[in-house]
């Protein structure tokens, strides 16, 4: 009998962006699209004729990825006291969770290309970052895993 491997899991999202030009943002409800973007996705209308840039996202992350988020995560305390977090945990959480991006002409000057370890090369990264999509995965990584900074920051190494 044929030794038979599991089928490999790939809980993928499909995200459209707050600034894509294709949705109409007066018709639509993004309140209730943000809630759940899976299950809401019909509280978007798109503009006649148009398609919008779809963001393919995967929360289900092996242990590299794991530790390259865990990794980018640092604390010093500023001047007056305050514990800052400095790194880049919003840039690498989107670096390791986006595997695709669907007609990227829907969000201007996007080229979707990876690096040599099959994450989000840092070109691609830095127009995210300029047109705060990083931070829309981010949010999104945050509230579909159930973490918050705080949870993140004092997790034990």
């Amino acid at each position: 009998m044929a030794i038979q491997m599991p089928e490999k899991r790939f809980n993928s999202i499909r995200y459209i962006s707050r600034i894509d030009s294709a949705i109409d943002k007066e018709a639509s409800d993004r309140e209730a699209y943000e809630k759940d973007p899976m299950g809401n996705a019909d509280k978007l209308v798109l503009k006649d004729g148009q398609e919008p840039t779809i963001f393919v996202l995967n929360f289900e992350l092996n242990s590299k990825a794991h530790e390259l988020i865990k990794n980018s995560r640092s604390k010093r305390a500023s001047s007056d006291g305050v514990e800052l977090s400095m790194g880049s945990w919003s840039q690498n959480v989107c670096r390791v969770v986006l595997k695709d991006i669907i007609n990227p002409p829907g969000v201007e000057g996007i080229k979707f290309k990876k690096d040599g370890r099959g994450y989000v090369a840092d070109s691609t990264l830095d127009i995210l970052e300029r047109l705060n999509i990083v931070d829309e995965i981010w949010t999104l990584y945050l509230g579909m895993t159930n973490e918050t900074q705080e949870e993140q920051e004092h997790a034990p190494n």
